[in-house]
């Protein structure tokens, strides 16, 4: 376990209790039209295109992790015991750890040291309508374990309180209040002045980038198959072993107060245009896992890029000629190895320069395989196979154009 959280890079996270090594890139905090979310786009359901499922899941799925044990036999293969007792034979608290020398199931000794599981296990949270009652709750698109975050407002003996999903939906409309700001740098400054973002805006329409990427949040807001994007599959698959389990996505009104009352109203969550029915994953993740077309604005603040962060170049490891091609000077700021691993940032220009020149790509793909914990952790800015180079007709001078567009788009993207 320490190997594994050593392995993650800075400004990479794991999450989802799914036993498959899949550390992601933390994403974008504009979220404003750029559903579905997640880099794979699994929260594409309920309250502001799925944003307030993404809050929900932070505080529900992605951190009680012992709630997991209720369909680990089911999506992991591990007996529920096992996983019980993977926590607590070396927990944080000495008090819940296993005692040694004594012969008895995790479960019990779980409930003999805590024996309430709601203040236990299940603080601020409440299972949602329709999953039945812990701890055999079972999932849906809007929670994948079957929990409802709903904070605790420090009145004594709530454990939850307030109006329902009330925190998660203050979250989300906050969130798409944010957008990314101007970009200021002198070198956009330089671009603009000099027409070249104009040109690049041409070069991004000739080659086809807004086929997905579609102006004004320059997304199509859909997730695609991975036998098409073909990046490292190991985050699209995070939620297949979820396909045969889920059951119809149910809320209850936002008025509805917490502790919830017998008589509260119970709304079906809405899924057409998502999913072929309620208890199946949105389309593009099925059969194999997908992944969403991410917005692509504000990406002068968001390197490296890809899932993975796996396209990342270091500062001062590229020499761009006047003529807009580009030489590797230090091949040792190529790739995360060169760069987050190590806590260094990833240089926005060089890094989207290393995502649509496939010689380059190689380059950085090489070095993210030859890093033991890079490959571990599934790192290795493989896949979208969309390139602005050399190959697909286009020369060094509209590939600089190309990434001084892309690095203008911020908060007001149409402004050039």
């Amino acid at each position: 376990f320490d190997d594994a959280v050593l392995d993650v890079p800075f400004g990479n996270f794991e999450s989802s209790s799914d036993s498959i090594n899949n550390t992601t890139q933390i994403p974008s905090i504009f979220t404003f039209k750029n559903h579905p979310y997640f880099l794979d786009g699994q929260f594409a359901i309920g309250p502001f295109a799925g944003l307030s499922a993404v809050s929900n899941g932070v505080h529900s799925s992605e951190n009680n992790l012992l709630a997991a044990a209720q369909l680990s036999a089911e999506t992991l293969g591990i007996d529920p015991e096992v996983y019980i007792g993977t926590f607590l034979q070396n927990a944080a608290t000495p008090s819940l750890r296993l005692p040694e020398g004594v012969i008895v199931k995790p479960s019990e000794w779980l409930r003999k040291i805590a024996p309430n599981p709601t203040q236990a296990q299940l603080e601020d949270q409440i299972p949602a309508p329709g999953t039945a009652t812990y701890p055999n709750l079972r999932p849906s698109l809007f929670t994948y374990n079957g929990l409802v975050f709903s904070p605790n407002t420090q009145k004594p003996g709530d454990i939850a309180s307030g109006p329902f999903l009330f925190a998660a939906n203050a979250m989300s409309a906050f969130q798409n209040s944010l957008v990314p700001p101007a970009n200021q740098t002198s070198e956009n400054w330089q671009a603009l002045n000099s027409n070249s973002v104009k040109r690049g805006a041409k070069v991004f329409e000739k080659a086809n980038c807004a086929t997905c990427h579609i102006p004004p949040f320059f997304t199509d807001n859909k997730i695609h198959p991975i036998d098409e994007i073909r990046t490292n599959p190991a985050r699209a698959q995070s939620r297949l072993g979820l396909s045969n389990l889920l059951v119809p996505p149910k809320l209850y009104t936002f008025n509805t107060p917490v502790p919830i009352p017998a008589s509260a109203e119970v709304l079906d969550v809405p899924t057409q245009g998502i999913s072929d029915t309620p208890t199946t994953l949105p389309k593009g993740i099925l059969p194999k896992g997908g992944y969403k077309t991410t917005s692509l604005r504000g990406l002068y603040l968001s390197a490296p890029y890809l899932h993975d962060g796996g396209a990342a170049v270091r500062a001062g490891s590229l020499k761009v000629n006047s003529n807009g091609s580009s030489t590797v000077v230090n091949k040792s700021g190529l790739g995360l190895s060169g760069t987050l691993s190590q806590g260094i940032p990833a240089d926005p220009a060089s890094s989207l320069r290393a995502l649509v020149d496939r010689d380059l790509r190689r380059l950085v793909v090489k070095a993210n395989k030859a890093n033991p914990s890079l490959v571990r952790s599934n790192l290795d800015g493989t896949g979208h196979h969309f390139y602005v180079d050399r190959q697909s007709g286009f020369n060094s001078k509209q590939q600089a154009d190309l990434i001084n567009f892309l690095l203008a788009l911020d908060d007001n993207p149409g402004s050039f």
